[in-house]
């Protein structure tokens, strides 16, 4: 069995940590109070173990990031530093741009 904090089992609503010797026990245990030192658990048909076990981990999607071809399509501060280094708005313009090299972001270096 998976250890759990106190928090999760009391958010799952395990009727004995609220006694003190429960919380002696999941320190004694590792965290692992059901299937060592509770009477409740019974073969795993306590609802607090019940609702422990179910919870699965939710990986959330990552955040979209703003590729180059959007931000040189899209980045009003970009597309003027490329009309004053006379050059057009590119992906590989806006690269290099966003890392502090090329001809746009010297273009605009040049005028501050």
């Amino acid at each position: 069995m998976k250890s759990y904090t106190v928090e999760q089992y009391i958010k799952a609503g395990c009727p004995e940590m609220e006694h003190q010797n429960m919380m002696a026990v999941h320190g004694l245990t590792g965290g692992k109070v059901c299937d060592t030192g509770c009477h409740a658990f019974d073969s795993g048909k306590c609802p607090a173990y019940k609702k422990l076990v179910a919870v699965k981990l939710q990986v959330k999607a990552p955040k979209y990031k703003n590729t180059n071809r959007d931000f040189a399509s899209s980045n009003v501060h970009f597309i003027a530093a490329c009309e004053k280094a006379s050059i057009n708005p590119t992906q590989r313009q806006a690269s290099k741009y966003r890392n502090g090299k090329g001809a746009a972001f010297k273009a605009e270096r040049k005028q501050s």
